[in-house]
């Protein structure tokens, strides 16, 4: 999966029309990269890794995991996933 910035535009657009302007405001300096890595049961599993500046990244970082994970289905609403992602991983 190739980076690109409609992803964190995607992710925004899709929070806001859930009304979460709260989580949309905390990815508007981010850059998202959607990538597959192989787990241990050998399945491929997607990773939202959502890079941002800090106070960003702390913010991110300390939303409870119903929030995190809203944020993954944000990223990855766009694309035609089988496996969403559960989480995101920052990267200050």
């Amino acid at each position: 999966m190739a980076h690109t910035d409609s992803d964190g535009e995607n992710a925004r657009a899709f929070l806001d029309s859930l009304r979460r302007g709260d989580l949309s405001a905390l990815l508007l300096h981010a850059h998202i990269q959607l990538s597959k890595v192989k787990g241990r049961d050998g399945e491929m599993n997607t990773v939202v890794a959502v890079y941002t500046p800090e106070p960003f990244a702390e913010a991110l970082s300390n939303l409870p995991v119903h929030d995190r994970k809203r944020i993954a289905q944000a990223a990855l609403s766009r694309r035609n996933e089988q496996d969403p992602a559960s989480n995101i991983h920052v990267v200050p």
